[in-house]
């Protein structure tokens, strides 16, 4: 089996978790009442908001392409929807960092979460299942008759207030951090 260079795995965990972090800067569109990516909008993090331009051009920069995670919604809806993917017949899991930014508002997470009204939790640290071989059994366990399964997987990168990647304040901290250790010691 051949290896994926460090740079390329590190690459794809930023680009699957820079969605992540866009739609926190973006917050959750506008839609019509009807549409399952209607959500209340829930307030941003205090040190950055719903403006910073910084961070939204930083994204945008890196990841050529990044949607707010009520687009990827959106369009993960319309692509799923000829298969037969409804709220009635889908049990949605995840796999993504246990990392309490990851439940912050307008994160696909959050919003896919809030939409199904429940998560069957498959992984953790860096955004992988660690739930093996019994965990998926009984996830399967738990999917409607002739139903469907949903999955998110992936890390999340984060940004500072200055743009800066991999870094990320806090609520309540003065200092910076990483915003996922994993994928920085990986």
């Amino acid at each position: 089996m051949t290896r994926r260079p460090r740079s390329c795995v590190l690459v794809l965990a930023a680009l699957a978790a820079a969605l992540v972090v866009y739609n926190l800067v973006q917050g959750p569109r506008a839609s019509s009442d009807d549409s399952p990516v209607a959500a209340p909008l829930l307030a941003a993090p205090a040190f950055l908001g719903m403006g910073n331009k910084l961070v939204h051009n930083t994204v945008v920069a890196a990841f050529p392409g990044a949607m707010k995670g009520s687009m990827v919604m959106s369009t993960l809806f319309s692509t799923v929807k000829p298969y037969g993917l409804k709220k009635s017949n889908t049990i949605y899991g995840q796999s993504i960092c246990s990392d309490e930014i990851n439940r912050d508002p307008g994160h696909l997470s959050t919003l896919l979460t809030k939409y199904y009204g429940r998560t069957f939790p498959l992984g953790g640290i860096g955004g992988a299942p660690f739930v093996g071989k019994t965990g998926f059994m009984a996830f399967s366990h738990h999917v409607p008759d002739d139903g469907h399964v949903l999955i998110v997987f992936g890390p999340h990168i984060g940004f500072s207030p200055d743009g800066e990647p991999g870094k990320f304040l806090r609520t309540g901290q003065a200092a910076l951090s990483t915003s996922c250790g994993a994928v920085i010691a990986a």
